[in-house]
């Protein structure tokens, strides 16, 4: 999956998978919980809500179609209301979680290319010597 991102076809059947995988690790409270000085924000994100968002994003990409799941650039306006219907969400939802979808891929594409651009630290020469 690291590939997958690295190279940007991240799409949603991943994201999905990895929504499944935080919800069999106990949602974001148990994961935030995990973290070292991050006990105020389990808290904050057990009254937010915070798996529901799991739930809804999951509900949203099980609305998709095959081809929206691979490529989401070709939701519109009318696949963006279906998508809410099916998943019991409102079209504001639907459009919100598309748009933070977006950025985090943008912020992913960029981050590869600057560890792409970085230059690769030589290992030293090691120095033979013959007896």
């Amino acid at each position: 999956m690291t590939a997958r991102l690295a190279k940007g076809q991240f799409d949603m059947n991943d994201l999905r998978g990895q929504l499944a995988q935080m919800r069999r690790m106990g949602g974001l409270g148990a994961l935030a919980g995990m973290m070292p000085g991050m006990k105020k924000a389990q808290g904050a994100l057990a009254q937010a809500g915070g798996d529901k968002v799991l739930i809804h994003m999951d509900a949203m990409i099980g609305s998709m179609t095959v081809k929206e799941r691979s490529k989401p650039e070709l939701i519109n306006a009318k696949r963006k209301i279906r998508i809410a219907k099916g998943s019991g969400t409102t079209v504001q939802e639907a459009t919100e979680r598309a748009e933070e979808r977006a950025e985090k891929l943008k912020a992913q594409e960029e981050a590869a290319a600057a560890a792409a651009a970085a230059p690769a630290e030589e290992a030293p020469a090691e120095e033979t010597t013959e007896a």
